[in-house]
């Protein structure tokens, strides 16, 4: 076999100017026919309800489990809905867990701005 001295080039046909198309579609995953979040939200109303019965009764063990039980649930539905803001009760626990936060920062930035008033130079604050 004998190799050619030069390689050879070809023209391209110019690109079409079609794109492809596609379509983008997005699934709910469905439990018993609600969302995921919904279920998690009753278990922590049932596991609250459960604890303040079971502390009522005097049953002070079983009370703290179904607190804890409620408090997880509950911070579970609360870190979710931040995500999502899907629903009206996501949007309401999610701008109440933002209120929350602003409101733990504001002690801080009023302490800046009253030094700053007074003409007090602050060194920067590590917390």
């Amino acid at each position: 076999m004998s190799e050619p001295e030069h390689t050879q080039s070809f023209e391209l046909p110019p690109p079409e100017g079609s794109s492809a198309t596609y379509q983008v579609s997005e699934r709910t995953l469905f439990v018993f026919g609600v969302t995921p979040m919904a279920p998690v939200a009753v278990l922590a109303l049932a596991a609250l309800a459960a604890a303040v019965g079971c502390l009522v009764e005097g049953r002070l063990i079983a009370g703290l489990f179904f607190l804890l039980a409620a408090a997880f649930l509950a911070a579970v539905f609360l870190e979710q809905a931040l995500h999502r803001r899907g629903s009206a009760v996501d949007k309401a626990a999610a701008g109440a867990v933002d209120r929350s936060r602003a409101l733990r920062r504001l002690p801080r930035r009023l302490d800046v701005g009253v030094d700053r008033c007074r003409g007090v130079k602050s060194q920067a604050r590590l917390e």
